[in-house]
């Protein structure tokens, strides 16, 4: 079963960010030799808590989780870039939080929105622009199964 809000042509067009994070941390996982780390900024990690079809079906964060993923959402929606050094066993809390766990709609549309403006502001292609407007209703049905 499919859920239109995922599978949206203007939702489709900011899962890449999500993607690009997710796969680099992994293969820093897979490839780290012992104490080595990883820097990475805010801005990075706030795309790892999109909504996409790796944690859609999973739990919302708890609030243990949040202790990790609100102030990483903070710096990115205020703008204050801050850079996290991470361990491989680091990267694999943020992994698992990018693929097992997830934010409410109501915290996956802001997020969502402001990647989805990012996206606007560097597309060079007008045709391929996401309406803002329209994508909020995408976000709020990201849980209603595809008929």
């Amino acid at each position: 079963m499919g859920y239109y809000g995922i599978n949206s042509f203007s939702y489709s067009l900011i899962l890449p960010y999500k993607k690009r994070v997710r796969n680099q941390l992994i293969l820093f996982k897979r490839g780290a030799e012992a104490g080595e780390k990883i820097n990475v900024d805010s801005d990075a990690l706030a795309q790892l808590f999109l909504i996409d079809a790796d944690n859609i079906d999973g739990e919302f964060y708890t609030e243990e989780d949040l202790l990790i993923v609100n102030p990483i959402l903070d710096a990115y929606y205020s703008g204050e870039n801050m850079y996290i050094e991470l361990s491989a066993d680091d990267a694999e809390v943020f992994i698992d939080l990018a693929m097992k766990r997830r934010l409410t709609l109501e915290q996956n549309e802001k997020l969502a929105v402001k990647l989805a403006e990012h996206y606007n502001k560097t597309t060079n292609n007008e045709l391929l622009l996401i309406r803002i407007d329209h994508f909020r209703e995408v976000c709020r049905s990201i849980d209603t199964p595809a008929q």
